[in-house]
């Protein structure tokens, strides 16, 4: 896994002191925070159809995670990727067809789920 510049992720190891002894607590991979390393991130996104591929819980910090979710919703309702989500018939979280919109165009997916089935509003 890389940053945007190519260079790799790089995971920390903060020494904590507890109550009974010491352990090692892993910081966020993207801030570096310690607080809040309770979501799940998926490496894949859900909304993709990924269904295993997932850090465990407490790699990521929770607004790291939020803001990774935001960029998907947007990227999948208002772009290409939401038109192949709904094309290959990938089930959102609600167990609804994927839709997205395109500038005039909306689409949604096959409510039998059948892949290469859309209905599409908007064209001239």
């Amino acid at each position: 896994m890389t940053t945007s510049d190519n260079s790799p992720i790089k995971f920390a190891l903060i020494e904590t002191p507890s109550a009974t002894s010491k352990s090692k607590i892993m910081a966020c991979i993207f801030c570096g925070s310690t607080h809040a390393l309770n979501t799940v991130e998926h490496i894949v996104p859900e909304s993709l159809g990924n269904k295993s591929y997932a850090l465990e819980k407490g790699k990521i910090y929770a607004d790291c995670n939020n803001g990774f979710s935001k960029f998907e919703d947007i990227a999948q309702s208002k772009s290409i990727l939401g038109y192949e989500r709904a094309r290959l018939a990938v089930m959102t979280k609600k167990g609804k067809p994927g839709r997205g919109k395109t500038g005039h165009l909306e689409f949604i997916g096959s409510e039998d789920f059948k892949k290469n089935y859309i209905r599409a509003a908007g064209l001239k």
